[in-house]
């Protein structure tokens, strides 16, 4: 008959919660009870189930596995121990852990009082020292393996995480995302682990180009003066734009100095740090970690150890192996927006007029106008709507507002008749950058030109007065991230990308950014891209898309009108399987992802808040004030969870009834 922990309860008298707080010592249960739980668990025979449940019949069969660290303060070493001491057991080893403190002295007495002792199988070191004769001297006596750090031993294994690629993957990931200024924490003095760090570093600079500088090495050498290190290097005019962490505790105390400066990640900063603890992912916002293999390191540790016990395979440098480490974008890193001509663009608040500013405008009173690609739906016309109000507030007029209906040659014409009006300044959304660029240039000799996104090809930062855009690699930051985080966990994901084919600065930019993040994540494939010149062209390019390859998942689509058509061509191939992700919200999109059809996420321009930038970038222009003429608006991550906010955040307006 099988005997279960409900058996035990009923024949002592007790509730099954109470049998499993005495096995499990979780919780106070008397003595008495407690004998009688376990006089009843070894008469009934079940004590022999809990014994093989937990590995505890070959214990001592094996002998004894010791690991010599410098101390479990570390999580990375904790996690370590605790991964080794099951791995052990279930190996059949007893396993014991010794504490050198770092101190080499003390780590040397300790091995060598190990080597001497008959039931000591194999040791695994995290080293303190770079002696490799004195660790080598040892292992001859007792098989050892290093762990985490290597020194240089041929004789000896080390099982290493592959900090060098790990750190190499963060810094890859800011600069593709616009930094280039990138601050690297790290301890000193230098470790073996430290040293590969900084070849990570240099590599991922060195293979995009950007200068490496001192000033960007942020050496830790001794805890108390962590914010004196971060605040020279802060301070300084050529402060980081981001900041990778080394180790986890670095990591930590990078996370308390923000906190304790009023540093607003990824605002002010964006960070990569480590993330072995669990918390790094539940942190707010969630930090984008690099994370150790502890399972796998574990393994090949052990199966080294192992390697090393049986002399007929043991052979030198057996079993020596750098372990990747697994590396998640969240929310701490955020991409940098630049100007057309690659100058960093500062935020709308940058803008902000003085009541001086503002009394100079009213006495002026200037005349704007405005050209746009089309003026039919809520994207332009919270654009002009915010303009007007704003500029209107400052005395400004605006005396035309053109519509192009996304024809170049009809938005030259209307250029020309704007020009008729003499207005101090046109506020414009190039329909095409390449075909229109020769009219910008002609008309930026008789009035100020401020750029709405685009910049006409040919001109140069002379030219325009203003440039307002959304951050459009943020922009395809967040696209990349929904994709990634809705595929989490699914080995392998198939992505088709549906682009613009006409020349536009910003949406080149978010899909380049999307593919380069989707291409990181490691379980996604791009398997597929179709461009499309107008909107409506997006249903057939994605009839082709799917047809050509019909395991496609996902569709990343460049804005949210083309998405619309896409649509359309799904439903019409049956394909509801499909999820897209787009940027820019609209209705119909927001009525899809209601009704969690098709759409997933998305990253929304802010219009209104775009129109007030653009207003405030006129009438710095109107007033001669050029330092600020890069401006860049963070777009809005829009979910299933978070709609009904976002509609009004972006919209403005009453929230339709299928939100309600």
């Amino acid at each position: 008959m099988k005997i279960t922990i409900n058996d035990i309860a009923r024949l002592t008298g007790v509730s099954n919660a109470t049998v499993s707080h005495v096995i499990n010592n979780t919780r106070y249960v008397s003595p008495e009870i407690k004998k009688r739980v376990w006089d009843k668990i070894e008469e009934t025979g079940y004590g022999e189930k809990l014994r093989k449940k937990n590995g505890l019949l070959r214990i001592d069969s094996g002998g004894c596995v010791a690991m010599v660290v410098p101390d479990i303060s570390s999580i990375t070493y904790s996690r370590f121990s605790l991964k080794l001491a099951e791995a052990c057991e279930a190996e059949g080893f007893t396993f014991c852990t010794f504490f050198s403190f770092g101190n080499v002295y003390r780590e040397k007495v300790i091995l060598n009082s190990l080597a001497s002792n008959r039931g000591i199988r194999g040791i695994i070191l995290i080293p303190s020292a770079r002696d490799a004769g004195f660790y080598e001297e040892i292992s001859s006596q007792t098989p050892m393996v290093f762990l985490d750090k290597g020194v240089g031993s041929r004789q000896i294994p080390s099982i290493t995480a592959d900090n060098a690629g790990a750190i190499y993957q963060a810094a890859r990931h800011l600069i593709r995302i616009g930094h280039e200024k990138i601050g690297l924490l790290i301890q000193t003095p230098v470790s073996s682990v430290g040293e590969k760090s900084m070849e990570g570093y240099k590599n991922a600079l060195d293979q995009y180009k950007v200068s490496f500088s001192d000033e960007m090495i942020i050496p830790i050498a001794d805890e108390s003066e962590f914010d004196a290190a971060i605040e020279r290097c802060m301070g300084d005019w050529c402060r980081p734009t981001a900041v990778i962490a080394t180790t986890n505790h670095l990591t930590q105390r990078m996370l308390h100095y923000m906190n304790r400066n009023g540093l607003v990640c990824p605002r002010d900063i964006s960070f990569v740090g480590f993330g072995d603890n669990e918390w790094s992912a539940l942190a707010k916002p969630a930090i984008t970690n690099l994370r150790h293999d502890f399972d796998r390191m574990v393994q090949k540790t052990l199966g080294a150890l192992k390697g090393q016990m049986d002399p007929s395979k043991k052979a030198e440098g057996e079993g020596s192996l750098s372990v990747s480490m697994e590396f998640s974008v969240y929310q701490s890193t955020q991409a940098i927006c630049r100007g057309p001509f690659g100058e960093k663009a500062l935020s709308p608040e940058a803008l902000l007029l003085s009541e001086e500013e503002q009394s100079q405008l009213r006495e002026h009173h200037f005349r704007v106008a405005i050209s746009f690609q089309d003026t039919t739906n809520a994207w332009y016309y919270l654009h002009e709507q915010a303009i007007r109000e704003t500029l209107n507030s400052y005395g400004v007029s605006i005396i035309a507002v053109m519509d192009a209906q996304h024809d170049y040659e009809l938005q030259i014409t209307q250029l020309d008749s704007l020009l008729m009006q003499k207005p101090d300044a046109i506020i414009t959304l190039p329909v095409d950058e390449e075909k229109t660029a020769n009219k910008y240039k002609e008309i930026s000799t008789e009035t100020r030109l401020i750029f709405l996104n685009g910049l006409p090809a040919r001109l140069g930062p002379d030219h325009y007065y203003g440039w307002v855009s959304v951050n459009d690699w943020e922009n395809g930051k967040i696209a990349a991230e929904i994709i990634i985080d809705y595929f989490r966990g699914h080995s392998s994901v198939n992505v088709g990308l549906l682009t613009h084919g006409i020349s536009f600065l910003g949406s080149h930019q978010r899909e380049f950014c999307v593919e380069q993040l989707l291409e990181d994540a490691g379980n996604i494939t791009i398997s597929g891209r179709k461009s499309f010149m107008k909107t409506e062209q997006a249903y057939e390019a994605c009839r082709e898309i799917m047809e050509q390859d019909p395991t496609i998942q996902c569709l990343y689509i460049t804005y949210s009108r083309a998405a619309e058509h896409a649509i359309k061509a799904l439903e019409e191939l049956g394909r509801d399987d499909v999820v897209i992700v787009t940027t820019d919200l609209t209705k119909n999109i927001a009525k899809y992802m209601a009704e969690k059809r098709f759409v997933v996420g998305l990253s929304s321009q802010q219009f209104y808040k775009q129109g007030v930038a653009l207003a405030n970038a006129t009438a710095k222009a109107l007033l001669g004030h050029v330092e600020h003429k890069n401006i860049c608006v963070q777009p809005y991550k829009v979910l299933p969870e978070n709609l009904r906010e976002a509609w009004q955040d972006i919209m403005k307006s009453r929230i339709p009834d299928f939100l309600t």
